[in-house]
């Protein structure tokens, strides 16, 4: 999964999990991205059997440029675990005071 953005320094992705086995589990979450702050909604879920769920991931990044964004889910109870790798592009950020007004100084 690829998002560009421009103008501003935050991105949302969606993360979505899949429980393929025959019990309820309950999975731990987590998401890193190297330069950059990242945060989800939840940092563990119970998925019944055979059911997805999701869950919202922030990314804040410091400037302009290319972030790996990866997420990695596994099960407490061992055995299932999964990983994804998105790639977020971060354009040309506005100034945030595009107006700028210049006064004359007159002096006496």
């Amino acid at each position: 999964d690829t998002q560009t953005i421009t103008d501003t320094l935050s991105a949302e992705f969606t993360l979505v999990m899949t429980n393929t086995g025959n019990i309820a589990t309950t999975y731990q979450v987590t998401v890193k991205s190297p330069g950059a702050s990242t945060s989800t909604a939840v940092q563990q879920i119970v998925i019944p059997p055979r059911s997805a769920a999701t869950t919202l991931v922030t990314v804040n990044v410091p400037d302009v440029g290319t972030y790996d964004v990866t997420a990695e889910v596994f099960s407490l109870s061992g055995g299932a675990s999964s990983s994804d790798t998105a790639i977020l592009t971060v354009n040309v950020v506005a100034d945030p005071y595009p107006i700028k007004l210049y006064l004359p100084v007159i002096m006496k």
